[in-house]
């Protein structure tokens, strides 16, 4: 399941705006033609920061022409720089012989590296059928590569995979670093489980400021709408080079194209001096969820005016009551248009519209979604209440179990020696964990750190909060005070 961001003060905008006028890398297919291929590249750090490129490509064997069983593939790569001056030349050759029963449409992927001298290029790059000259394909693109300079850190250019392996002492063509990678050549992510796969470099990370550096992994639409994201802190290794893998099942989204991101802090993201940041696009192939998304869309259009029977006969004060335990999953836009908002059929028609747009399948008359999440909320009365949290939904526990869901593993420690109770919830999902303390022993576990995102972050929580040494009080924690973005 993606999860879904409403917003990122990292600058979604500002990422679309950047992808489509810098984007690091690249793939496309060619116009409808008899080879029928498609081509990605990379950019990696090479000797002394040179730009290395792995130039990766797709093509069907029943593209080419066949004696004897035997074809071949000629992939002539010409490179121009801004004058026009044609400054590097590649000839490969790819030898392919089918079965026995001639092509069957299998589907092979190649790749070539090579080293480059500039920062952009023209690139001419023509695919012709050596045993029939008259059948080829040809495709310009620009090429821009990037140098990597030792005195910081760097990222390379996202390569999108399909499979992954250690390459120990293999001599497999596919190997980088330490790894066999598979190439995504067409950048498509699709059936049967819409799994996008990515790896990235980080280079000179023994020379980071601090001992950690923050990567963060982002997906968004071509509108800036986030729709995924993944923080990671890393720690300073005692290499120079970092390999960092990115998987996630993208089944919830529409078809379309989409923007992968990846932003490397050099310290604590709130801390750091300065970032870098690399781009790349991909598509999503998926019609199953484009039929239901219409059909839903047709729905929710239809049922614009529609108040929920479960709203039949409240009162404002008793519909102003389920709004304030709904507000920890509503955007501000929502909170905003609720607070210009007065009178029962108004609030009653709101809060229809925003279960209904929850509803996987508004159609039927269930909403598994709203079930589910006022059965947290029942959790949390049962099991959070306190003397300062008479909602027990009001509490930092109650408020993280609406908005994140159940976590995967609970880690409770009541009655640790020489410690205040707390407890470690972990949503193994999204990697993320909250840090829960009974700072004044009374039953009021106040939330003191987390790894997720525009959450209060302290890595120190258990010296600084949890140690019975320490003279800490529960008015003197801001539980309002959240590093993010």
């Amino acid at each position: 399941m993606v999860r879904k961001v409403s917003s990122l003060s990292i600058g979604i905008m500002s990422l679309v705006s950047f992808y489509i006028f810098s984007i690091q890398g690249g793939y496309a297919q060619s116009s409808p033609g008899s080879l029928n291929f498609a081509y990605s590249y990379c950019c990696f750090a090479g000797a002394e920061g040179v730009p290395s490129v792995e130039f990766s490509y797709r093509f069907s064997e029943n593209g080419l022409t066949y004696r004897n069983g035997f074809g071949r593939l000629m992939i002539e790569l010409q490179m121009y720089d801004t004058s026009g001056l044609l400054r590097e030349s590649f000839l490969w050759t790819v030898d392919h012989v089918t079965g026995e029963d001639g092509p069957s449409g299998r589907v092979f992927v190649g790749l070539e590296r090579f080293e480059a001298t500039s920062d952009r290029y023209d690139v001419t790059m023509k695919l012709t059928d050596a045993l029939n000259i008259s059948r080829s394909d040809s495709i310009t693109f620009p090429l821009e590569l990037r140098y990597f300079t030792a005195d910081r850190i760097g990222l390379s250019d996202i390569e999108l995979i399909t499979e992954m392996a250690p390459a120990g002492d293999s001599d497999h063509p596919f190997v980088r670093g330490d790894y066999i990678l598979m190439r995504n050549v067409d950048g498509i992510v699709g059936p049967p489980d819409h799994r996008l796969n990515s790896y990235v470099e980080i280079y000179h990370a023994d020379k980071i400021a601090a001992s950690e550096c923050h990567l963060v992994w982002l997906i968004a639409d071509t509108n800036g709408r986030g729709v995924y994201m993944r923080d990671t802190l890393l720690s300073r290794p005692d290499t120079s080079v970092i390999f960092d893998v990115n998987s996630v099942v993208l089944n919830g989204l529409k078809s379309g194209r989409y923007i992968l991101a990846a932003r490397l802090f050099n310290a604590r993201r709130g801390l750091a001096s300065d970032s870098v940041q690399i781009v790349r696009g991909f598509e999503v192939w998926n019609p199953k969820m484009d039929s239901l998304t219409d059909r839903r869309q047709e729905i929710l259009a239809e049922r614009e005016d529609l108040i929920d029977p479960t709203y039949g006969g409240m009162k404002e004060k008793e519909l102003d009551a389920e709004y304030t335990v709904t507000e920890y999953i509503m955007n501000q836009t929502k909170r905003n248009v609720w607070k210009e908002l007065s009178g029962v059929e108004p609030k009653a028609r709101f809060l229809t519209k925003f279960w209904l747009a929850l509803d996987d399948d508004p159609s039927t008359p269930e909403n598994p979604f709203r079930e589910d999440y006022f059965r947290r909320v029942d959790i949390a009365k049962k099991l959070y209440y306190s003397s300062l949290t008479p909602k027990g939904w009001d509490s930092d526990r109650g408020r993280i179990l609406l908005t994140y869901g159940q976590p995967d593993v609970v880690d409770r420690h009541p009655s640790d020696h020489n410690r205040k109770p707390y407890e470690i919830w972990t949503y193994t999902s999204n990697r993320i964990d909250f840090v829960f303390v009974d700072l004044s022993q009374n039953g009021t576990y106040s939330l003191v750190h987390s790894t997720a995102q525009n959450e209060i972050r302290y890595p120190e929580w258990e010296r600084d909060y949890a140690a019975l040494h320490e003279q800490m009080y529960e008015g003197e924690f801001d539980r309002n005070n959240r590093s993010g973005f």
